[in-house]
């Protein structure tokens, strides 16, 4: 459960960090492409890379959250005891033995969902991280796409705000999109935590199903 909730709130934050960046960043990379700068290439295609990233982060936000709240309504049962036709205390997955496999084949497909959206985010997301870093790195930042910025992660600097660390903006940019290492991870972590959490049914239940 802990893993989810903090895939959820990762995957929710480059959400919208990259919902409030590319339409800004768009038209700075437009605006180079109009200033004719050396070095500097900008497709539709890139643009939909990037905009292909972002749904990605959303489709992982929203489906990382439907597991949390599947798994609290799976889980908070198992803390209470059902008397089983005995009047065995036991599981209520273990008692009702058709709404145990209704939950399993449930978690299955969660697991499958959860999977696809993983790789899904894997597959091409280093590469959109590490193109908009390189456009944006290379293209020339005109004060109104600057101040844009500043304002949009609040942290415009003026007389009436005292801002310790004038590159905090810049900071923001160049972490708000997600390094490819963490989803080289992160799909490693979950298909090694699946297999041995798959692996590890029976021996927990064996005590049960005795």
């Amino acid at each position: 459960l802990a893993p989810l909730g903090l895939m959820a709130y990762f995957s929710e934050a480059y959400y919208k960090s990259a919902a409030l960046i590319l339409p800004i960043a768009y038209r700075m990379f437009d605006d180079t492409v109009k200033k004719n700068v050396p070095g500097f290439d900008w497709s539709p295609q890139e643009q939909q890379e990037l905009e292909m990233y972002k749904y990605k982060m959303l489709v992982l936000w929203v489906v990382s959250t439907i597991g949390v709240l599947l798994c609290m309504v799976i889980i908070i049962p198992q803390f209470f005891d059902f008397n089983d036709k005995r009047g065995n205390p036991s599981h209520l997955c273990i008692v009702h033995r058709r709404l145990g496999w209704l939950v399993f084949f449930v978690m299955a497909l969660f697991v499958v969902s959860m999977c696809l959206a993983v790789l899904w985010a894997w597959v091409g997301g280093g590469a959109a991280s590490r193109s908009f870093h390189e456009h944006f790195a290379a293209a020339e930042k005109e004060e109104i796409f600057l101040t844009e910025l500043e304002e949009s992660f609040d942290c415009t600097n003026d007389d009436d705000k005292e801002v310790p660390d004038e590159h905090r903006c810049w900071q923001n940019v160049s972490i708000s999109f997600v390094h490819d290492f963490w989803l080289d991870l992160l799909l490693y972590i979950y298909i090694a935590g699946n297999i041995l959490a798959f692996l590890a049914i029976p021996f927990f239940n064996r005590s049960k199903l005795v």
